[in-house]
Order: structure tokens, then sequence, then C-alpha cells
């Protein structure tokens, strides 16, 4: 059960980026609430299994692709938790384009905010930006 749980979710959170790439048309606000929920919803499932158990049962492939069919993201054995930091990454990323708030998305989320960060890029000594 916990596998489909997170296959579902999975498929889910690649819709709701799908969603968050019209954001002239989508209330950002139920994105991230989409988010969230997916979020709390893997921290339940953590609750009830040990961390190691989590992993097995929530590495899925994961594949996210744009309106044109091209691939945005895809992680063959990544777990869960690293989708979902990518996923609040790409929230933060379309809300500071679009100058929509970002404060409560920048509240720690289910101890991802270091994962997200660390997607994030910053400059290296010769002014190119750098994977983190």
């Amino acid at each position: 059960m916990m596998s489909a749980l997170s296959v579902n979710i999975n498929e889910w959170l690649a819709h709701v980026w799908l969603c968050m790439q019209e954001e002239d048309v989508v209330d950002m606000k139920v994105v991230e609430n989409a988010v969230l929920f997916c979020t709390e919803t893997m921290k339940k499932l953590m609750n009830c299994h040990t961390e190691a158990d989590h992993e097995e049962y929530t590495t899925n492939l994961t594949t996210v692709v744009d309106a044109s069919g091209n691939k945005t993201y895809e992680e063959e054995f990544a777990p869960m938790r690293h989708y979902l930091a990518w996923m609040w990454r790409e929230l933060l990323v379309t809300s500071t384009r679009c100058n929509f708030p970002t404060d409560t998305i920048l509240e720690k989320r289910f101890r991802l905010v270091g994962m997200m960060l660390q997607l994030m890029r910053k400059p290296d000594d010769y002014g190119q930006l750098v994977s983190a």
C-alpha cells in the first residue's frame, strides 16, 4: 500500500509541476497547498515505518515533462524526499520569478530546507553559476 501511495503522489506531483508553469492562470497558493499536502502525506507515511523501509518503498522512477514533452526532471532511484525538495525549490523559483509571496515556502517543510537549498546555484570565484 505504501508503494502504491508513493507512486500516486509521484505522478500527482508531476501534474502539479505542469500547473505551476501556467502561473498566469493558476493560483500559486493552491499549488503550494498541493505540494504541502504531498509532503505531509509522505511525512505521515514515514512515521509508519523505519526510514530504511520508507526509502525502499518510496524510490520510484520520477519523470517530469513540460507541455512540449521535454524532460525537465528525471530521477531513477532517488527517494521521494529528493523529489519533494526539488518541487519546493521549483515552487520557490517560480514564485520569486513571478513576484509572488515566498514567506510560507521558506518555512521549514519536512526537513527539506537543506536539500532544497543544495539544489540552488551559487556563483563561483569567476562569477559563473554552478550547482551548490
